[in-house]
C-alpha cells in the first residue's frame, strides 16, 4: 500500500474558514434545532436542506444567515447521519435553483 499526500486546495480551506464563520455566528438555538429535526428524521427519508430551514424557522427559531445550514449538513454527513445522493430538486428560496437532495441514514 503506497501513502499519499494530498495539500487541500486554496479553495477548500476558505470554504471550510467560510463555513466554520456561519457557524459560529449562528444562533446556538437555531443549529441545534437543526440537527435535532435532521436526527429525528425516518431512516430513508429523502430532502434538501431547504425543507428543514423551512421546520427551523416554523419551530420559532431564527438565525441572521441561513447558510448555517451548510455546516450542519456537513457535521451529520461526516457523522455519517445523513449522505448526499445523486439527486437534485429546485428550492423555492434560490430562484429554483437546483440542491442536492441528502438521505438520512441512520
Amino acid at each position: 500500500m503506497t501513502d499519499t499526500w494530498e495539500e487541500p486546495s486554496l479553495f477548500d480551506a476558505a470554504a471550510e474558514q467560510g463555513m466554520a464563520d456561519v457557524l459560529e455566528n449562528a444562533s446556538p438555538g437555531w443549529v441545534t434545532e437543526a440537527e435535532r429535526i435532521i436526527r429525528n428524521l425516518v431512516p430513508g427519508t429523502r430532502f434538501i436542506g431547504e425543507q428543514i430551514v423551512e421546520r427551523v424557522v416554523a419551530n420559532g427559531f431564527v438565525t441572521h444567515d441561513l447558510r448555517a445550514m451548510g455546516p450542519v449538513m456537513t457535521r451529520l454527513a461526516r457523522e455519517g447521519v445523513i449522505c448526499k445522493t445523486p439527486e437534485f430538486r429546485p428550492a423555492k428560496s434560490s430562484h429554483g435553483a437546483p440542491k442536492a437532495v441528502w438521505k438520512k441514514e441512520r
